[in-house]
């Protein structure tokens, strides 16, 4: 069974354009995003990456988008959790700024994602939510207890979930 990494993508629109970062090096372009820590919650990572990467504070994402890659030759799987913020206005997009080294935040109209190098390729799946996304139900529930799951993972459950 591979090893699985998540990662944790904020997605937020303004207007007909989607808020990108793009790395410095090698000047790739993608959702601000990034790990979870070991407690914290899926939604609540991809809030505090869009803080972390962009200075936009934003509240009430929803999972609308799930990535998975696999590499076979290192047995080790990547998931990539893109969560749907509600839209911004111009006034608080004019508020991006730079909050990490080689990273610099920018709206990308949705005509130019399939012109620059967006890591991953989704500028169609992009596209397709930006004209649904009134409409997409979130497709993750969280807050359950280790127990409840089908999978054990190792945990001792109290006497009453037994």
């Amino acid at each position: 069974m591979p090893d699985v990494d998540v990662r944790c993508s904020a997605l937020v629109f303004c207007g007909s354009s989607v808020l990108l970062v793009r790395r410095t090096s090698p000047g790739d372009w993608s959702l601000p995003g990034g790990v979870p820590g070991p407690v914290e919650a899926l939604e609540e990572c991809a809030r505090r990456e869009l803080a972390e990467e962009t200075g936009l504070a934003s509240s009430g994402g929803r999972a609308v988008l799930v990535l998975d890659a696999v590499n076979r030759s290192v047995a080790r799987r990547m998931l990539d959790i893109v969560f749907l913020f509600p839209d911004v206005d111009e006034p608080t997009a004019r508020t991006l700024a730079p909050c990490e080294q080689g990273l610099r935040p920018q709206l990308v109209d949705l005509h130019q994602l399939e012109t620059i190098r967006f890591r991953p390729p989704i500028a169609h799946r992009i596209a397709a939510l930006h004209r649904l996304r009134d409409s997409v139900p979130e497709i993750i529930a969280e807050g359950f207890q280790p127990w409840d799951m089908a999978v054990d993972l190792g945990e001792n459950p109290a006497p009453e979930h037994r």
